[in-house]
């Protein structure tokens, strides 16, 4: 779930700065310009990288579930939680350092002269390099990345979250039938693990929902020649990649949620997280506020001093021989 959580939170965090484009517009129109063009090398690459991270572990966390409903055994034997790490920090890092130095040798942002409104603009264009070997680039960059690994990954979360429907399906089945028969206690253990599988199946629901418009414009851009940004199905094009990022973005989005509803463990080391950092915000105002008033006390003390000093130097006064003759 944290590698998933990562995955999902460097994705929004990237869409955010990718997006900032049409803020930097309000101050500089020429810098947003450039901004929007430069993002297609910069950030674009991180963006989509994560996309395919956080697809290859859902796949991942699909097939740990179907492995430990199905065949618990086998699962400790061979799903071990450092070879999954292995396999998921080699995919991310092969997804991120590929779309980024692929978006980097394709576009080149260069900048024009706008006739229409005779204003300098910012665009992207193809580089020499991709141009020579396009066949090469486009092999690597789309067809095993942005084609392969989502479409596996939707097939093998259908597969494996549907086995493991069936056999928590069948083994809730069974366990109502022998509670009858008060011949099998469920432990707490078990309780736990159904619930955590409750939970997964419930992500990897909502993965394929939001998943399968994105596999299936990603087809159709490979499919149809005019399913592009200029071609005769430019509208349904802008429509549907619209519903794909917003998709996309639920996607990454409402698993905290799922997390924090079904997962009491989570939903602790949440709240133990917040109140570490209330009691740290807590000490800092009560550090400030024991500051602020050990140096009024500070001041008052000086004051005081500064008060007796002169008290005591006008209870001396000058000497008067009047008074002291009266004393006698």
């Amino acid at each position: 779930m944290e590698s998933l959580a990562l995955a999902d939170t460097g994705f929004l965090l990237f869409l955010m700065c990718g997006k900032s484009y049409a803020l930097v517009s309000l101050v500089s129109r020429e810098a947003g310009s450039y901004w929007q063009q430069r993002n297609l090398v910069i950030v674009l690459g991180s963006h989509l990288g994560f996309i395919i991270t956080s697809t290859a572990v859902t796949a991942l966390i699909a097939i740990e579930r179907c492995v430990c409903v199905v065949s618990p055994f086998k699962a400790k034997t061979f799903l071990k939680t450092r070879y999954i790490a292995i396999v998921i920090l080699t995919m991310g890092i092969y997804a991120l350092v590929v779309k980024n130095t692929a978006l980097g040798l394709k576009y080149l942002t260069v900048k024009v002269q706008d006739p229409a409104t005779n204003t300098t603009i910012f665009i992207s264009r193809l580089t020499p390099f991709y141009l020579r070997h396009k066949t090469i680039i486009d092999t690597i960059y789309s067809d095993l990345l942005s084609v392969t690994v989502p479409t596996l990954s939707l097939v093998v979360v259908i597969v494996c979250t549907s086995v493991t429907v069936v056999k928590l399906k069948l083994s809730l089945q069974w366990r109502q039938k022998s509670n009858a028969s008060s011949t099998v206690i469920v432990t707490s253990a078990e309780k736990r693990e159904a619930a955590v599988t409750r939970m997964l199946v419930t992500v990897c629901c909502l993965y394929v929902i939001c998943m399968t418009p994105s596999v299936m414009r990603t087809f159709a851009l490979h499919r149809l020649p005019g399913f592009l940004i200029s071609g005769y199905l430019c509208n349904t094009f802008k429509v549907t990649t619209a519903l794909v990022h917003l998709l996309e973005v639920i996607n990454a989005s409402a698993n905290f949620f799922i997390y924090l509803k079904q997962s009491s463990r989570y939903k602790a080391t949440l709240f133990q997280m917040c109140s570490k950092f209330r009691c740290l915000r807590d000490t800092g105002k009560k550090s400030d506020a024991e500051m602020s008033v050990v140096s009024r006390s500070v001041v008052n003390s000086r004051a005081s001093n500064i008060d007796c000093r002169q008290h005591l130097g006008q209870s001396k006064g000058p000497y008067n021989l009047d008074t002291e003759a009266g004393h006698m």
